[in-house]
């Protein structure tokens, strides 16, 4: 009974990889052909209209990105440098909603949900709790991991592994599809997700040229997702296209704020993506 079960899972999942791959309604790359990346499309009427200057350099200061649109004006008016105009319009972060911005630096609550709880003692922090019950090793790591790596032991290992499991099971339920995605991904991809190296320094671990291509190991998983459905357009009744994946995210970033201390930002190196088209 089990069996026969399993079989129809596995029908149905055949069905829907048919039905993305070679419904008319939709355009998808051979499979035997090599992927060609796309070069990325921006706004340039808007981004090279000095009467926007003032809203973009906000914009940038808001979301403390690295982008130079006084660089990138006078670049627009120098065709011979077109490569570096289009590396400089590639550090512009995308507009954010003037709704947002309405709310001002300071953070706005939108739901609460329960009661927060109040001790009798002075509460700890997670990352002192399961030292002291031996339960992760984030300290004398050396060469091992590096600058604020950590181990899982015992019972926080296995709690991780159920939260990723129970979450996968929930997305199911929901309609979404999984997707075993790789660690290793062409740098382009990486780059086109919004991951820039600048002036050497970089998030992205590449991997050393002698393997060939320029590959790199990936930053999260929605890179490879994103690397799945590029140069396809998709019939309006597959939307929406409900996908989720488990990976490693290989980033070097790491925090010296206060706010982020402990395993705050570790995190991401093992989370659920949402992806919705």
């Amino acid at each position: 009974m089990w069996l026969n079960k399993g079989y129809k899972q596995f029908l149905r999942s055949q069905q829907f990889c048919t039905e993305i791959l070679f419904k008319k309604g939709s355009t998808y790359n051979n499979i035997d052909t090599v992927q060609c990346i796309p070069e990325p499309e921006y706004d340039i009427s808007f981004l090279c209209d000095p009467s926007n200057r003032d809203t973009i350099l906000n914009n940038i200061m808001v979301r403390k990105g690295i982008g130079d649109i006084d660089k990138v004006l006078q670049l627009s008016q120098k065709p011979e440098l077109e490569k570096s105009f289009l590396y400089e319009l590639s550090k512009i972060p995308n507009q954010t909603d003037p709704a947002l911005l309405s709310h001002g630096n300071e953070p706005q609550l939108i739901k609460e949900c329960g009661y927060k709880p109040e001790f009798d003692f002075v509460p700890q922090e997670f990352s002192e709790l399961v030292n002291k019950l031996k339960l992760l090793k984030d300290r004398s790591l050396g060469p091992l991991i590096g600058q604020r790596g950590y181990i899982f032991l015992g019972e926080l290992s296995e709690l991780e592994e159920a939260l990723v499991h129970y979450t996968i099971k929930q997305l199911i339920r929901y309609g979404f599809k999984l997707v075993s995605v790789p660690d290793i991904i062409p740098t382009k991809v990486i780059e086109r997700c919004g991951l820039i190296s600048d002036n050497g320094r970089t998030l992205v671990y590449n991997l050393n040229p002698s393997y060939g291509d320029d590959y790199s190991l990936s930053g999260t998983a929605e890179m490879s997702l994103a690397y799945k459905v590029m140069n396809t357009t998709f019939h309006t009744a597959e939307l929406p296209l409900k996908m989720a994946a488990v990976s490693r995210c290989f980033r070097a970033e790491t925090s010296s704020i206060m706010e982020e201390r402990g395993i705050y930002r570790n995190f991401r190196l093992y989370r659920k993506i949402y992806f919705h088209l």
